[in-house]
């Protein structure tokens, strides 16, 4: 990762630490989780930033409610198979405040050997909070680094079920997010605030034991905007995926 990135990390890593420190003065242990995907395409936000199948890995640190990931994208497909394309690193917070689930959090974008593609970085706020069975979720990314004040919104509910008589649960997510025009200008070349892209993605999972977990989920994004849907080359996407999850 590029110096640059590291600063962008410091400052909000000291504030978030001296937070967790204040509210928590008991010491807690550290937990330790980690996944491993492999998915038929990547996909952010509406775009397809893969031709093909990806594994994804990632591995998170946390103790006391701060916690520190590392995700990556890793080419399955291709010259570069093996490869990593992609390393983020996020530092973030969760946040309790009655029913009210708050995460800010700051995630590094590092693209690995894709000459022309900036480093970034955005500031991200996640709120949750749960209404009947349904858990409605609100997420809001600032782009702070290549593509200053590129906003990003979205807001979506999922649901969740438990089986009583298998070690099975079935989840269901549905979202709607938008861009501002700095945001579809740098990433889908047109400058306009819209919405972008709706996702419904349905899961299975099935525990393995106490640590350790696989699901597999089935997902379609479109691109609901006209000028963006002109603009896409694969408007309407239909994506699905694997993975180990294991918790310490």
């Amino acid at each position: 990762m590029r110096g640059e990135a590291w600063w962008l990390l410091a400052g909000p890593a000291v504030l978030v630490a001296g937070l967790a420190s204040a509210q928590t003065p008991e010491p807690t242990t550290i937990s330790v989780s980690g996944s491993l995907e492999a998915v038929s395409r990547y996909v952010w936000r509406g775009l397809a930033l893969s031709p093909g199948w990806v594994v994804q890995p990632t591995v998170t640190v946390e103790r006391s409610g701060l916690w520190l990931s590392l995700w990556g994208d890793v080419v399955a497909e291709g010259e570069r198979r093996g490869e990593f394309d992609e390393l983020d690193p996020t530092l973030g917070y969760d946040l309790e405040y009655g029913d009210l689930s708050i995460t800010p959090s700051l995630v590094a974008y590092h693209y690995v050997g894709q000459p022309g593609v900036p480093d970034t970085a955005e500031l991200c706020l996640e709120l949750s909070v749960p209404v009947g069975p349904f858990s409605l979720t609100t997420s809001h990314s600032v782009d702070v680094r290549s593509y200053h004040g590129a906003y990003y919104g979205e807001v979506g509910a999922s649901w969740e079920r438990e089986l009583d008589d298998a070690p099975l649960t079935l989840a269901a997510t549905f979202g709607v997010g938008w861009g501002s025009s700095r945001f579809n200008e740098a990433y889908a070349e047109r400058r306009a605030t819209t919405f972008d892209a709706a996702t419904l993605d349905l899961a299975v999972t099935w525990r393995l034991s106490t640590a350790a977990v696989v699901r597999a989920h089935l997902a379609r994004s479109v691109v609901i905007n006209g000028g963006l849907r002109a603009r896409a080359d694969e408007p309407d996407l239909l994506f699905g995926g694997i993975a180990l999850e294991l918790e310490r």
